[in-house]
C-alpha cells in the first residue's frame, strides 16, 4: 500500500490541483446557499430576536411567504 501511495499519479499535478480547486469552491458554493425555508425562518428568528428587518429583508421575507406558500 506505501509503495502504491508514492506512485505518481497519471494526472498532472496542475490538474490535480485545479480539479481540487474546483471541488472545493463548488462545495463552498453550495454550503452557502440557503433553502427558501431556511432563509425564511432565519429572517424570522432575527425579527423575533428583536432585530429590526432593513427594507431589503422585509421585501425578501415578503417574497419568501409568498414563495413557500404556492408551494403548499
Amino acid at each position: 500500500m506505501a509503495s502504491f501511495a508514492k506512485r505518481e499519479l497519471l494526472i498532472p499535478k496542475a490538474d490535480r490541483e485545479a480539479e481540487l480547486n474546483g471541488l472545493v469552491e463548488h462545495l463552498q458554493y453550495v454550503q452557502r446557499q440557503r433553502s427558501p425555508q431556511e432563509e425564511y425562518e432565519a429572517l424570522l428568528a432575527q425579527e423575533r430576536a428583536g432585530q429590526k428587518l432593513d427594507k431589503e429583508q422585509r421585501k425578501r421575507l415578503a417574497s419568501l411567504v409568498m414563495e413557500l406558500a404556492k408551494r403548499q
